[in-house]
C-alpha cells in the first residue's frame, strides 16, 4: 500500500490546477487570451504570406520578401496551434520570437548612422507569446 495523502494535503495537480482538478481562473484566462491571440496570427499571418508572394518572395524576390515569407508561415503555424490550444504551439512560437528578432536586428544594422531605427513591437510580441506559451505547456495547460 503506497503513500495517499490526505484530503487536506490534496494531490498535486500542477500549478496551473486546484486541487480539485478544476484550471485556475488566471489560467484560464492566459489560455483563452493566446487562443484569440492565435486565430489573429493565423488571419493576419495569410494577409503577410500574400503580400510576400506578390513581393517574390517565392521566386526570385529580396531578402526581405524571403524574411517576411518565412516569418508569415511560422506565424500561420503558430496561430493555428495556438488557436487550437495545442502544446506543440511551443515550436513554432519560440521560432517566431526568434525570428522576429533576427528580422529586427538585419532591418537596424542594414539602416544608414542616425537613421531614425525601426520599432521593435514586433519582436516583444512575440517573445511575450512564445513565453506565455512556454508557462502554460510546462503546467500543463495546453494539451
Amino acid at each position: 500500500m503506497g503513500f495517499r495523502p490526505s484530503p487536506l494535503q490534496g494531490e498535486r495537480t500542477g500549478e496551473g490546477s486546484c486541487a480539485d482538478g478544476e484550471e485556475r481562473p488566471l489560467t484560464v484566462i492566459v489560455v483563452v487570451i493566446l487562443r484569440v491571440v492565435g486565430l489573429i496570427w493565423a488571419i493576419g499571418a495569410v494577409f503577410i504570406i500574400n503580400n510576400a508572394r506578390a513581393a517574390g518572395g517565392v521566386k526570385g524576390g529580396s531578402d526581405a520578401a524571403r524574411w517576411v515569407l518565412v516569418g508569415g508561415v511560422l506565424t500561420f503555424a503558430a496561430g493555428i496551434m495556438l488557436a487550437a490550444g495545442s502544446r506543440w504551439a511551443a515550436i513554432p512560437a519560440v521560432l517566431v520570437a526568434v525570428q522576429q528578432g533576427v528580422f529586427h536586428w538585419r532591418q537596424t544594422r542594414a539602416l544608414a548612422p542616425g537613421a531614425p531605427r525601426p520599432n521593435p513591437t514586433q519582436v516583444r510580441v512575440a517573445v511575450v507569446v512564445a513565453v506565455a506559451t512556454l508557462i502554460l505547456v510546462a503546467k500543463g495547460a495546453l494539451r
